[in-house]
């Protein structure tokens, strides 16, 4: 048997040239007969994203998670353990169309990752990503380009630092109003 509870809220505000999100939601599960499944999440995201100009715009994403265990993180090498996690990323970002047919995205990315408990034999570190993407418009519904991104890491203050790089090609086209297929491929 499990009792769960998940509390949760959103607040959305939209203008011509900028759009806000934000929200919380929270999880409580408890276990009658497996104790030891019992846990709390909490997770809090905001999104801000403005048009500068007709052809550019701005953005910044936050987003933060705890969680009793760390199956939920996005960290290369990170084994499942039952041990609480708390997860911040912190996003910025452009947006450019540059040509009548080739837009640019570019994000910086910074991640923070601790572990809670005692006995814990991970300490956490920083993540910092940048990234970017390259993509022509092939007609009115189809696009195609390539994207590449850097990742360096630095967990258990320094005594584990690594370098991702991964580049590949997508191709995307728009189905319907609200519906697109994308296909990618690459290289990490």
């Amino acid at each position: 048997s499990l009792l769960e509870i998940e509390p949760f809220g959103q607040l959305e505000f939209f203008s011509a040239r900028t759009s806000f999100s934000s929200g919380y939601h929270g999880a409580l599960r408890r276990y009658f007969e497996l104790r030891d499944l019992d846990g709390v999440d909490h997770s809090f995201y905001a999104t801000l994203r403005h048009r500068v100009t007709r052809r550019v715009a701005v953005f910044f994403r936050e987003g933060f998670q705890q969680a009793p265990t760390t199956d939920a993180l996005e960290l290369n090498g990170l084994p499942f353990q039952r041990t609480g996690s708390r997860f911040n990323v912190i996003a910025a970002g452009v947006d450019a169309r540059l040509t009548k047919a080739l837009d640019l995205s570019s994000q910086y990315e910074l991640t923070h990752v601790d572990f809670i408990g005692e006995d814990v034999a991970l300490t956490g570190g920083l993540v910092q990503t940048v990234q970017g993407a390259l993509k022509r418009r092939l007609g009115v519904r189809a696009s195609a380009g390539g994207e590449y991104a850097i990742r360096f890491a630095d967990l258990n203050e320094g005594a584990r630092e690594y370098v991702y790089q991964s580049a590949g090609g997508v191709f995307q086209y728009r189905t319907g109003e609200r519906t697109t297929v994308d296909l990618a491929g690459g290289l990490t």
